[in-house]
């Protein structure tokens, strides 16, 4: 028979300090070169699903269209009316629920507030939002995107403290260019609501521009008139924002007046 002999322990030999060091380092390195891309990974998931949240946001502004015979939405509707209550003997459109902001007239359409907020953009739940009016902060009050106010709402004879002329959407020349609604930063207390966008671009500095969210590797989504929602990057838009230009008769040359800002004419389009 066999007897178990004791092992020595000289002959037990572990790691030595050379070894475990290479093991690190090997670590570290791979860690180095996988991090980055599971960030970017990441971030690019963020952007798909902002992306599809801009889609859905046009769906329900393509319905509201549908169902305002074509006309534009506002940005904000300080005048809303909803059918009577008995405390008016049930007068039709005589209780004010006003104002209320252009996310909320296409909340029969949407359903789901998560959709204003972009993934990884922290924001308090609006509050009431299934239920008018919308917060009467800012036109993009704790929002993840805003509406071109001078791109798609104003439209032609807006005068000083004139009223907002409506116009029909489906009119538009460039209907796959306009920019419709963009990203933001969360904005409860400043002036100017979602004017951002269109006085953008002096430079980055602008307190302006800083309104504007470039949330995924230097660049952000958009949503077109035509419903469809595109990635665009930092430094197109700002070529965009900053070339030179001139308003009148051949100014659809310019990127500027297709996709950004036109409230001089009739159907919002610039002039070929």
């Amino acid at each position: 028979m066999y007897r178990n002999r004791p092992v020595s322990k000289q002959n037990i030999q572990g790691f030595t300090l050379i070894e475990l060091l290479v093991v690190i380092a090997i670590i570290a390195i791979l860690a180095a070169i996988l991090f980055p891309v599971f960030a970017q990974a990441k971030n690019a998931a963020k952007k798909t699903a902002s992306l599809s949240n801009m889609k859905q946001i046009g769906l329900g502004l393509r319905m509201y269209w549908d169902e305002s015979d074509g006309m534009s939405i506002v940005d904000v509707n300080w005048d809303l009316y909803l059918p009577g209550s008995p405390s008016n003997g049930g007068t039709p459109y005589t209780t004010s629920v006003g104002p209320v902001t252009w996310s909320g007239l296409i909340q029969p359409y949407i359903k789901s507030e998560g959709l204003f907020r972009a993934p990884g953009h922290t924001l308090a739940p609006e509050g009431g939002w299934t239920r008018l009016p919308q917060n009467t902060d800012l036109e993009y009050a704790n929002k993840s995107y805003g509406i071109s106010v001078y791109g798609v709402v104003v439209s032609t004879a807006l005068q000083t403290g004139g009223p907002i002329v409506p116009w029909q959407v489906d009119s538009h020349k460039n209907p796959s260019e306009r920019i419709v609604v963009y990203e933001v930063k969360n904005n409860t207390g400043g002036p100017g609501g979602d004017n951002a966008w269109w006085v953008a671009g002096a430079n980055r500095q602008d307190p302006e521009y800083q309104r504007l969210a470039f949330r995924y590797n230097d660049g952000m989504n958009t949503l077109r008139l035509d419903s469809s929602a595109k990635y665009r990057a930092q430094n197109d838009l700002d070529g965009v924002f900053r070339a030179t230009r001139a308003r009148g008769p051949g100014d659809c040359k310019y990127k500027y007046y297709r996709e950004i800002y036109y409230p001089w004419s009739a159907d919002m389009s610039c002039q070929d």
